[in-house]
């Protein structure tokens, strides 16, 4: 019986003043088929023990529930991908022949990079997002799985154990297969970037030597490098423990026994 005057505390509540549960950092994620691919970033704070979704989970939810239904149905995904990167080369192709011209005041070429960003990310996202889960194969998360759940699989395989949910792991176990599925060599990855960086400066230099200066072609070419240089250096380190995260997880739960009870059905 409830005492008058008391503070009732909800299920899965934090007390007042209490710090963030583990797992609940801020953190960027990259979604993908369902762990590590980058897609599209979404910046938030995971409170592991929340019952009301914030901002963030209902944008993490509305992504997990496309991702979930490109899985479950390849043709539509087949279609929103070539949709997305028809427009997609549609902004190359008017971005490319604006700045064709060289009598382009500075702010006007900044200003359509800015546009070209904001506008090319997400169709860039959307197409990538649609033909890895339209390709993942094997095993797929079930149409009618809760998003919360998809949520609470990822946080089990960043932290590289099962949650003691059954119904939880088993769809962490299924994104983990589907992550495998798309692993590119590390060696490979690093060379593959460190290249482009490489050639990216090589053409920095060449544009300033032609140009006489930094002109714009000049500067996306260092920017562009740099860039890419870190993401190597920071990025590599991070890819090789998420993917031991994922192998701890799946011997884990093969362990277990319930390796024959991965949740989802087969897909070719």
């Amino acid at each position: 019986m409830p005492v008058p005057g008391a503070v009732r505390t909800l299920p899965g509540a934090r007390p007042a003043g209490a710090g963030r549960p583990k797992g609940s950092t801020p953190q960027i994620f990259l979604w993908t088929t369902g762990y590590g691919t980058p897609v599209s970033v979404i910046i938030g704070g995971i409170n592991t023990q929340s019952s009301t979704p914030g901002p963030s989970h209902r944008l993490a939810d509305a992504l997990i529930r496309i991702q979930i239904r490109f899985q479950n149905d390849p043709r539509h995904a087949a279609r929103v991908a070539g949709a997305a990167f028809g427009l997609l080369f549609l902004l190359a192709l008017v971005l490319g022949f604006f700045f064709s011209f060289d009598d382009q005041p500075p702010y006007l070429l900044v200003a359509l990079a800015f546009l070209g960003a904001a506008l090319g990310a997400p169709l860039f996202a959307v197409t990538l997002l649609a033909f890895l889960n339209r390709s993942v194969g094997g095993r797929v998360i079930p149409a009618e799985t809760d998003p919360a759940d998809v949520r609470a699989a990822r946080r089990a395989l960043r932290a590289g154990e099962p949650s003691g949910r059954p119904e939880v792991d088993r769809i962490a176990r299924v994104l983990a297969s589907q992550a495998r599925r798309h692993e590119m060599p590390l060696w490979m990855f690093g060379a593959l970037f460190t290249l482009v960086a490489l050639s990216n400066l090589v053409n920095a230099g060449a544009q300033y030597g032609v140009h006489g200066g930094w002109h714009w072609t000049a500067v996306f070419g260092l920017v562009a490098g740099v860039l890419m240089l870190v993401g190597v250096a920071v990025g590599l380190p991070l890819e090789a423990r998420r993917r031991r995260r994922t192998r701890a997880f799946a011997a884990a739960f093969t362990a277990r026994g319930e390796e024959g009870r991965a949740k989802g059905p087969e897909r070719p």
